[in-house]
């Protein structure tokens, strides 16, 4: 595994799909990310993060109306310049998630995957 790779996973909850992918992407980068996009208070989820000890970090973007999938972009987008990483892997928790016409675009160089 190489340092220029993250594995990020897009988190809603701290439920059996987000720590099951969580899990599965450490198997595929030596770095993993959690990233939850806010569009309304998220202190439980913030709370019971720190609370269960969670391994990865979990970085909070507050956006604003229905456009989390350009949001979550963007937060790729700098990652990947200000970390200099070569690829990226998004690890989505939850069947939910699996809407491709949102996630096909997230960028050269990225994979999506689906842990099942």
């Amino acid at each position: 595994m190489s340092d220029s790779h993250l594995a990020v996973v897009p988190v809603s909850a701290l439920d059996s799909p987000t720590n099951d992918a969580l899990a599965y992407a450490a198997t595929l980068a030596p770095r993993v990310i959690a990233i939850h996009l806010r569009t309304v208070a998220a202190e439980t989820l913030e709370r019971e993060w720190s609370s269960k000890g969670e391994r990865s970090p979990l970085v909070v973007v507050d956006v604003s109306g229905p456009d989390s999938p350009r949001a979550f972009r963007r937060v790729l987008d700098v990652l990947e310049r200000s970390q200099q990483l070569q690829q990226i892997t998004v690890v989505l928790p939850s069947e939910r998630d699996l809407d491709l016409s949102e996630w096909s675009s997230v960028g050269h160089g990225r994979n999506v995957v689906h842990p099942t």
